[in-house]
Parts: structure tokens; C-alpha cells; sequence
């Protein structure tokens, strides 16, 4: 089956304004986004006895997605904001493509984001984020895979919601530097379900209440260090560490990855060799303690897992002239 063999169209139109204005200490912002997007795809056949697997099909939407919110600067080094905004986004190619029946056809995602935050700039710089986003239809990845690998997703009731750190402190300016981000997170579906066909044609759904939405860990954090022995030298050590995560939204026990933490090295050297003041050299290794681990997966009736490399090096050599 010449599944290539279709015509699909998707044609664009954005328009976009930005609005800040000061008073005194405070800065009041405001965006407007407005995008048109269409969809046209159907299959061309070669013949009268060549099968139409390509389900056709065609949309269009019209998003006005505003924001608006304030900035408060106590001094030029640290300031405080809020927000709210709303985003919409179309379904992807391949989430029509997989749709096998009429009521299945994905909605547009829906998205209200509220944030509260602090950013210090400076030898110590640092940032606290707190955001809430409430989805309607978001698409979500359902744990399973099409017959081409790709993870299949369908439209569901979410939110996130959490606070996101991050921080940097010049031990030695210009010397050396730890920095760290710390992501803790809810990320849940609201009266999750899922329907199902049956040989004789009849519809059966099965209710399974707040869930954890699929390959969204509650944690997710990185943190290191930097340091230059010489001005030409770079050493950057960077641990991350991503919590657990379920496979599927039904959280099912034979379904969950682990979580894990790797660390790698990044070793830069940039020597001034013949007046190339833009050569650099750079050595990295990934996974550095060679932890065995995996990172993804799906689930269909039980968890597959796809294992990750061990420790692995990579070298480069770059010349801007």
C-alpha cells in the first residue's frame, strides 16, 4: 500500500501585536496572536481496485489567542511578574491520519495559563515560576503506537500545574560557576475514559477518574558546575534527573518507567592557534557512569521499554572564520 501516494495541503495565516507600556516601577504587557490555519488531504488512487487506507480528511480553524499581564521592578536586578494567557493550537497531520472512524476526528487543544514568578539577575541570579495551565482537549499520547511508530494521542481534559526553580551562583567570576532547576509538577487528567469496539459494532467505555497523564514525571531536574582552569578551557559537569512516569494514561502497574539520573562531561578547548581565534575543540561524554536506564516506551497490554545508550563519547572540532 502506497501510503505516500496522497495530496495534503496545509496553508497558514498568522498576525501578531505587542503592546508594553512603563509607570513608574510597574510595566503593563499585552499579545495578540491571531493564526488561520486549514487542512485539505486525501489519497490519489492508482486504480479502481486499489484500496483507500488513507482516511481523507479536511479542517479549519480560526485562533485569536491573547496575554496580558504585569511586570513589577523593584530595582533593575529583580523583578516580579504575573500573566495570563490564552493559547490554542491545531491537531497534527498524523493525528487525523490515524482516526478510524468519524467521532474520533481530534479537536483543537484549549489552553488558560496563569503564572506568578521572581527573576534576580546578577553574581547570583535566580528565578521561581509558578504556573497553572488548564487544557481542554489537549492531546495526549495514549501509551500506544501507530503502525509506523509514532505515538498516538487523542484529546483529553488536563491540567499542569506547579513551580518551576532555577539558580546560578559565580563562586570564582568567570572561574567557576554551580547552577541547578528543579521542575515539581502535577500533571493530570480529569475523568479520563477510553472506548472501545467490540466485533458486533457495540461501543463500551471504561472510566478511570483523575490519572496521571502519560510520559509527564512529576520531577524533573538538572544541576552541575562549570569551570574554566584556564581562559581557553572549559569543564562542565551537568547531572539530570527525570522522576518516574507511566507509560499509559491508565497508570497501569506493568507500564511505568523508572526514574533516573546521568551525568555528562563536556570538556571545550579553544586554543588560538594561527590567528583562528574561532577554533575549538570539544570532547563530551554522555552517560558518564554508564547507568542502564530508558527514557521511553509504550504500552500495549504491557510496558516496552526502550533502553538507552551506555556511556558514549563525542568529539568535535568547530572553525567560524
Amino acid at each position: 500500500f502506497k501510503y505516500y501516494n496522497n495530496r495534503a495541503v496545509k496553508k497558514q495565516l498568522a498576525a501578531y501585536a505587542k503592546l508594553l507600556y512603563s509607570i513608574g516601577n510597574f510595566e503593563l504587557f499585552g499579545d495578540l496572536q491571531y493564526r488561520y490555519v486549514s487542512y485539505e488531504a486525501r489519497y490519489l488512487k492508482n486504480g479502481e481496485n486499489d484500496q483507500e487506507d488513507f482516511r481523507p480528511f479536511s479542517d479549519k480553524f480560526n485562533f485569536v489567542n491573547p496575554k496580558a499581564g504585569v511586570n513589577y521592578k523593584i530595582n533593575p536586578n529583580n523583578v516580579f511578574y504575573a500573566s495570563y494567557g490564552i493559547s490554542q493550537r491545531e491537531p497534527l497531520r498524523v493525528d487525523y491520519s490515524g482516526i478510524t472512524r468519524n467521532d474520533e476526528k481530534p479537536k483543537s487543544e484549549f489552553l488558560q495559563d496563569y503564572e506568578l514568578g521572581y527573576k534576580k539577575s546578577g553574581r547570583f541570579s535566580m528565578s521561581a515560576n509558578l504556573y497553572y495551565m488548564d487544557y481542554r482537549n489537549q492531546l495526549v499520547p495514549t501509551g500506544e503506537l501507530n503502525d509506523v511508530g509514532t505515538p498516538i494521542r487523542k484529546n483529553s481534559r488536563t491540567y499542569r500545574r506547579g513551580i518551576e526553580l532555577d539558580a546560578s551562583y559565580a563562586i570564582l567570576p568567570e572561574r567557576l560557576n554551580v547552577f541547578g532547576n528543579l521542575t515539581l509538577s502535577q500533571n493530570r487528567n480529569k475523568d479520563y475514559s477510553e472506548g472501545s469496539w467490540d466485533d458486533d459494532g457495540n461501543y463500551t467505555v471504561k472510566k478511570y477518574g483523575t490519572t496521571k497523564i502519560a510520559l509527564s514525571p512529576d520531577v524533573i531536574s538538572s544541576f552541575g558546575f562549570e569551570v574554566y582552569p584556564t581562559k581557553n578551557l572549559l569543564l562542565n559537569f551537568t547531572n539530570k534527573y527525570i522522576g518516574e512516569q507511566y507509560l499509559s494514561n491508565t497508570e497501569p502497574a506493568d507500564g511505568k518507567l523508572s526514574s533516573f539520573l546521568v551525568s555528562d562531561l563536556l570538556i571545550r578547548y579553544s586554543p588560538n592557534w594561527l590567528n583562528l581565534k574561532k577554533l575549538e575543540f570539544s570532547l563530551l561524554v554522555n552517560n558518564l557512569f554508564d547507568v542502564k536506564y530508558e527514557s521511553n516506551g509504550y504500552y500495549d497490554g504491557g510496558g516496552y521499554y526502550f533502553p538507552q545508550a551506555g556511556i558514549n563519547i563525542l568529539g568535535g572540532i568547530s572553525v567560524r572564520l
